[in-house]
């Protein structure tokens, strides 16, 4: 073990304690509240914590995110999962609700990485393709 104890807070998200042990390299981290042990997470309780099923993460981001939160038809944006990894495909209104439904798809537990393909008018990436489709 190191010293001083490396720990965390009772209050910190489970991201949080995944990404310090990470970067420290550590199996264990005692959580605190104040001066206080309440509890220790290990690299277990994080992997279960995320693990889940592609097809409940894929049905999270379409029908909590996508339909719910933005408003969007289920037709507009297409949601693809393997193995955690996420892929979107589609036309949304503007960048920056491309850029919200990322966000809200790299928060959703069990996402290991987010690709988007989302475009919207006026993307520099629709108007060239547009212009390299056959007339």
């Amino acid at each position: 073990m190191t010293t001083p104890a490396v720990t965390i807070a009772s209050g910190r998200s489970v991201s949080d304690a995944a990404a310090l042990m990470l970067e420290l390299r550590i199996d264990r981290l005692p959580v605190v509240n104040g001066d206080r042990l309440v509890g220790i997470v290990t690299r277990t309780d994080l992997v279960r914590a995320f693990t889940r099923a592609d097809k409940a993460i894929e049905r999270e981001i379409q029908d909590d995110g996508i339909v719910k939160r933005f408003w969007i038809g289920p037709s507009y944006v297409d949601v693809s999962v393997d193995q955690g990894n996420v892929l979107l495909e589609g036309e949304v209104d503007a960048e920056e609700q491309a850029n919200a439904i990322v966000a809200f798809a790299l928060r959703t537990a069990g996402v290991v990485s987010v690709k988007s393909r989302l475009t919207w008018p006026g993307d520099a990436k629709v108007a060239r393709r547009r212009e390299r489709a056959p007339a």
